[in-house]
């Protein structure tokens, strides 16, 4: 992938380039452009996926006014290198045709270095990847771990996955994975004059393990300017960019306001195995029955089972009237761990029971099944005929064996 330089002076260009040659991406001297004067035939006007980036100081009107001729003059993908400390620079900034946003103040190199990873990755593929959405019914740490795990398994066959924490009150996700985005899905619902593709783009926050967060506003961040028809957008983006999304939802009431319910192909209620949990899941039942939401793709899911004291499944079911549970195995110790140091558990611990049983949900979820990798079935006739032989071998091996230690004339 070709990259190019516009930038407004010469310091910050060779600041630039040099950053980006330390990361094995080399910019060639006719590639570093003078954003003011150079002629913008030097930039790429046929299809590419090739990146120029615009570096400024700020951004005010005259940059705006330039970012808009790039962008009428090339294709490649233009990538702002600038600080922006106001917010309605940040929404012009994508309506001029900007494709991301680096700052110059936050680590360059490991921006950089998300951000190719992004662009090799966030190309449309499908129209129709899978959304799965995750719902308490009392605990939304036990469901904010079940939404973060089962992104980076799903992650681990598929190579990208979404994550949606549509905790409005504020979610735990971009905690649990030590990310800091600097946009959330506040910015998104807020925006007056309606979203793009591009606004949605630079809102996700890369994981190591490859999942891709869109994170829940911040604690305590004023909800009335949120507008729940622009969820349905961001769903729409993430459903057709992704293989799967995995939705993390605050309550079901919330998760049917903004759109989660009715893209779904999954729904999954976490609840332990303990009388008050389990009256809140009948309860939460009820709602749904009552409103005709998810009924035909709901999964009740008990969390950190394997405790003597808990409830038995199959008496919960039959209280429940469920056909059956998905249970996932406690760990403590590991469960700690990897919340401490931020990295799901099904990578930090991939032995333990926790992602045994996290493996066999999402192999028992039928709309996630065909994200599983294809594991051939062993040749079972093959196999009986090596055995077949091995035990003729041995049993002509052990009768010359006897033969030999007869005596003489015997």
């Amino acid at each position: 992938m070709e990259a190019w330089i516009a930038a407004e002076t010469r310091t910050l260009g060779v600041r630039l380039k040099d950053c980006l040659q330390d990361l094995g991406i080399v910019v060639a001297d006719n590639h570093l452009i003078d954003l003011a004067r150079a002629p913008y035939t030097q930039l790429p006007n046929q299809p590419c996926d090739g990146v120029v980036f615009v570096a400024v100081a700020t951004v005010g009107a005259a940059e705006l006014q330039q970012l808009h001729r790039l962008h009428q003059a090339t294709t490649a993908k233009l990538v702002v290198v600038a600080d922006v400390d106001r917010q309605d620079r940040l929404v012009e900034l994508f309506r001029h045709g900007a494709s991301d946003l680096l700052t110059w103040q936050q680590d360059l190199p490991r921006q950089i270095h998300q951000l190719f990873r992004r662009v090799n990755s966030q190309s449309v593929r499908r129209s129709e990847g899978r959304i799965v959405t995750i719902i308490p019914s009392s605990s939304p740490c036990d469901s904010s771990l079940l939404a973060a795990n089962l992104a980076a398994l799903i992650c681990h066959s598929t190579e990208d996955c979404g994550l949606v924490d549509l905790d409005l009150r504020g979610g735990d996700l971009a905690t649990m994975l030590k990310l800091d985005p600097p946009h959330t899905l506040h910015d998104l619902l807020t925006q007056r004059d309606g979203l793009d593709e591009t606004m949605i783009k630079q809102a996700l926050a890369c994981h190591g393990s490859g999942v891709r967060l869109l994170a829940s506003p911040k604690m305590f961040s004023p909800l009335e300017q949120v507008r729940a028809p622009l969820c349905r957008q961001v769903l729409q983006y993430m459903r057709a960019t992704t293989p799967c999304t995995v939705i993390h939802a605050n309550d079901v009431a919330h998760a049917a306001q903004l759109g989660a319910l009715k893209y779904s192909d999954a729904v999954l209620l976490t609840t332990q195995l303990d009388i008050v949990a389990i009256a809140r899941v009948k309860e939460v039942l009820r709602y749904l029955a009552d409103h005709q939401l998810a009924q035909n793709n709901l999964s009740v899911v008990a969390m950190r089972t394997g405790h003597c004291s808990q409830l038995p499944v199959r008496a919960v079911c039959k209280l429940l009237d469920l056909p059956a549970m998905h249970c996932v195995a406690d760990d403590a110790e590991a469960i700690t761990a990897s919340l401490n140091v931020g990295n799901p558990l099904v990578q930090e611990y991939p032995q333990s029971p926790f992602t045994a049983s996290l493996k066999n949900l999402l192999g028992q979820v039928p709309p996630l099944q065909s994200l599983l990798p294809v594991v051939e079935a062993p040749d079972t006739e093959s196999h009986l005929e090596a055995l077949r032989a091995w035990c003729q071998s041995f049993w002509s091996r052990r009768k010359n064996e006897s033969a030999a230690a007869l005596p003489a004339g015997v």
